[in-house]
């Protein structure tokens, strides 16, 4: 459903604060400062690890710098590489009803890359994304509907000579819930599925996901609070591959995570020092594993 085009500025924090979200829950508003506490007037941050197929990499760290508003919108981000070098620069603006407007980006010389234009209807839901080259010409577009619910049951992405280059679509249950997600290619081939099943606290509980002939599933189990204490991953014959069991501190972010292989034997436990200021807003995550310390994220917030 997100456009494969740079959109949202990524939130680490939330990723540990948040189940699992469905793709068809759109909004094309931009994380601001959902999540933090206060009123926030910039935000540097600090992301010193990767994921591969190994695992953790430690790398030296990019680095973000997001200024905000006196709303709490996101107005500017500065993005610097792992060598402390600006490899970026977004602007954003935002219409009367405090709807994303328009998002451009510019290289460290300033000059233009793409920009990206939104439509809303009059309920304030997405109606129409431009995306514009540096050549400041139409490149992309996504086009968007829903039902008399107010939920996204279509997404159209064409190029700039109004091709249909693929389309996404959504079906919900009673509760309004993402139930299906399919997607297709420009000839309306069925290129992936996802089938999604809740709890009666509409909480996700099971994907199902289909894609190119093979099947994947995930699985979730939360605690009263609603947050995932359990994730387990089955492969393709619908055996467990992995277990995933978290505990959390009194703020709500994972402090710890038990790793099981698919036929239950623990294979690694690792533990999280989280670290936060006088308002609760995280500041640092250290990650302990096999007694190692390793910090994985850190940032300075200043506030109005």
């Amino acid at each position: 459903m997100i456009s494969p085009l740079y959109r949202i500025v990524s939130c680490a924090t939330l990723l540990f604060l948040l189940p699992p979200i469905i793709l068809a829950q759109h909004s094309p508003e931009i994380i601001i400062t959902a999540g933090y506490k206060g009123r926030i007037k910039t935000i540097v941050e600090y992301n010193y690890t990767d994921v591969s197929s190994t695992g953790f990499n430690v790398k030296t760290g990019a680095k973000f710098l997001r200024n905000y508003d006196v709303q709490g919108r996101l107005v500017k981000e500065l993005v610097f590489d792992a060598n402390k070098i600006q490899t970026s620069r977004s602007s954003y603006k935002y219409n009367d009803d405090g709807t994303l407007a328009e998002e451009r980006n510019y290289s460290p010389s300033g000059k233009f890359q793409f920009a990206n234009l939104y439509t809303y209807d009059e309920n304030g839901k997405e109606l129409l994304m431009k995306n514009y080259n540096a050549e400041g010409l139409l490149f992309i577009k996504s086009e968007f509907t829903y039902d008399n619910r107010g939920n996204l049951i279509k997404e159209t992405t064409k190029n700039a000579e109004d091709i249909t280059i693929n389309v996404a679509k959504w079906k919900y249950d009673s509760r309004n819930n993402a139930i299906l997600e399919e997607t297709f290619d420009a000839d309306m081939i069925l290129t992936r599925k996802t089938l999604f099943l809740y709890d009666s606290s509409n909480h996700l509980t099971e994907e199902t996901i289909l894609h190119y002939g093979m099947q994947v599933k995930n699985t979730y189990g939360y605690d009263s609070l609603g947050r995932v204490i359990e994730e387990c991953n089955y492969n393709g014959d619908g055996q467990i591959d992995k277990k995933v069991v978290s505990f959390y501190d009194e703020n709500g972010t994972i402090a710890e995570e038990i790793y099981y292989s698919g036929d239950g034997v623990k294979q690694k436990l690792v533990k999280y020092n989280n670290v936060y200021d006088n308002k609760r807003n995280l500041l640092s995550r250290t990650m302990i594993e096999n007694g190692k310390e390793i910090v994985i994220e850190r940032r300075e917030i200043a506030y109005y």
